[in-house]
């Protein structure tokens, strides 16, 4: 296996869905043959590599599905042509498109002469070019009623060092609104891909292709609402953000949830936390965006779409908004640590992106507001060399995602951790908001999942199957779960005999004033 292959699942451990729509899927290798580490420019590669994955099934649809992989090169580079694999029985037409993290459609081709099963491969008319650091979502489109390829697997390993992949929840399904959610399970696969051409060396200087418009009529595959181009990665030699928006901001209003849920006195709410009242930014940039200089202080921006990349260590993220948009400092193997986001918010935009809204670790997040979207905090990155995190004077509201149909279940999370190195939270409020017809996971979700160690101090917490969940040692005190809020029980804690439970531990309702009214202590119960 190739030193680079560093990228393990980072399995959830969940409630079991057994709802009857789920897909019943196996285990498949999870070792492909591998493209060449050492690729010379002009030399093509892929995403999964040129080996069948195994075990791969026919799954029935209802309707036309969009089905696709999120990805991001590491390497400026160009498609060349979509890919896909067909399981054996699967029939009718389809259709390949690329998209830019804002949903914006790039180029899209018909699949002629389609074998029986196998690797499909459609040629662009064009190709297109990408930058590194972007990110992209590559999809095909099946027919109405017709079946699709799908599988289970326990690894997202990518072929190539030229396009990196997320270790879990690469997959993703189109809503007909034009937004991406990521796939029920975490370990799906739908194996769609792209023939990329990568260039090695100093950035070139090329713009990206014009977008080719495809050869025939291609009604069938949806288009995406958001119409503007977003803003190429700037290079980050100075701590001040220089992006230019693509149109003037007042034309893109943040679109932001109803504010006010389980607000209660003595903790921060949706009017304390985040962007100032009557604040308004001093730039704002569509698309990905990156910070790369170590002590940099970046303030006042806003951020609609795509990702805000921080690959320098101690920089500051001051009244940042981030509409459709989330922030992330892993990248390539590597954690860039002592982050610091103070003031600032993180709201649903045209289409929630189905990932955390901050990852992985190393950061300290003040007064920050995350609301509207399916995923809080993700607390994690032992395995990039992340630091501990410490979340303060915050409020989470997490929503279920528009495409959570069918009594489905979306295991979404106030907060997750995964290979984290130590929490300290305190004097934050998470709810997590559930549908009949789409279920979460928990407010605070911190199992033994390589986690180190949590300390909980005057948190408040509503919603999810549990409310609590905790597999780690750690310290609670002034842990406040709100009355019959979750749909099992306030809290599943792995060994009681690893955690100081302390004082102030308690069932509280909330007032219409907002204050707390106590229902009764909170003794630790282990699962």
């Amino acid at each position: 296996m190739n030193d680079f292959l560093t990228s393990l699942l980072r399995t959830r451990k969940r409630r079991t869905a057994t709802f009857a729509t789920l897909v019943v899927s196996t285990l498949i290798a999870s070792m492909f043959a591998l493209t060449s580490a050492t690729t010379a420019s002009g030399q093509e590669v892929t995403i999964w590599g040129e080996s069948a994955p195994l075990n791969v099934t026919a799954t029935a649809s209802t309707g036309a599905v969009e089905l696709g992989t999120r990805f991001t090169p590491t390497t400026d580079g160009a498609v060349t042509a979509i890919r896909f694999f067909k399981a054996s029985g699967t029939s009718g037409a389809h259709t390949g498109a690329l998209y830019s993290a804002s949903g914006e459609r790039l180029c899209a081709v018909r699949f002629d002469s389609e074998t029986g099963s196998g690797w499909q491969v459609a040629e662009l008319p064009a190709e297109v070019n990408l930058y590194a650091g972007d990110t992209y979502v590559v999809t095909y489109t099946n027919e109405p009623g017709m079946d699709h390829a799908e599988s289970d697997d326990e690894s997202f390993i990518s072929a190539t060092p030229a396009l990196d992949i997320a270790t879990d929840g690469a997959s993703v399904t189109r809503t007909a609104k034009g937004g991406f959610s990521r796939a029920r399970e975490r370990s799906t696969h739908y194996w769609v891909d792209v023939v990329y051409r990568p260039r090695y060396g100093p950035h070139p200087s090329w713009s990206p292709s014009p977008r080719p418009e495809p050869s025939e009529d291609l009604s069938d595959t949806p288009t995406s609402a958001p119409t503007d181009t977003p803003s190429p990665t700037p290079s980050a030699t100075s701590p001040t953000p220089v992006p230019v928006p693509s149109e003037p901001a007042t034309t893109k209003p943040p679109v932001t949830p109803p504010a006010k849920s389980n607000d209660a006195a003595g903790f921060p709410t949706a009017s304390t936390t985040g962007v100032p009242a009557g604040w308004s930014p001093t730039q704002t940039v569509y698309g990905d965006y990156t910070v790369g200089d170590d002590g940099a202080v970046i303030e006042d921006l806003r951020v609609v779409g795509g990702v805000l990349y921080v690959r320098g260590t101690d920089i500051t993220l001051r009244r940042v908004e981030l509409v459709g948009a989330r922030i992330v400092n892993e990248y390539a193997g590597r954690c860039y640590s002592g982050l610091k986001i103070e003031d600032s918010s993180i709201v649903k935009g045209d289409a929630d992106l189905g990932m955390p809204a901050i990852e992985s670790g190393g950061y300290t997040a003040t007064r920050v507001k995350i609301d509207g979207v399916s995923e809080g905090f993700r607390v994690g990155g032992t395995d990039v060399g992340c630091d501990a995190v410490t979340i303060q004077d915050s409020w989470v509201r997490v929503t279920p995602p528009d495409d959570c149909t069918d009594n489905s279940s979306w295991h979404g999370d106030g907060l997750q951790g995964y290979l984290g190195v130590a929490l300290i939270i305190r004097n934050t409020a998470i709810t997590l908001v559930e549908r009949p017809d789409c279920t979460g996971t928990a407010a605070f979700f911190y199992p033994d999942q390589g986690n180190t160690s949590a300390t909980i101090d005057n948190v408040l917490l509503a919603g999810g199957g549990y409310a609590f969940r905790l597999g780690t040692q750690g310290t609670v005190n002034n842990l406040k779960i709100v009355a019959d809020s979750w749909d099992f029980g306030p809290l599943d804690v792995s060994s009681c005999g690893h955690v100081a439970w302390g004082t102030g531990n308690e069932l509280v309702r909330i007032a219409g004033n907002g204050s707390l009214i106590s229902a009764g202590a909170l003794a630790c119960k282990s699962g």
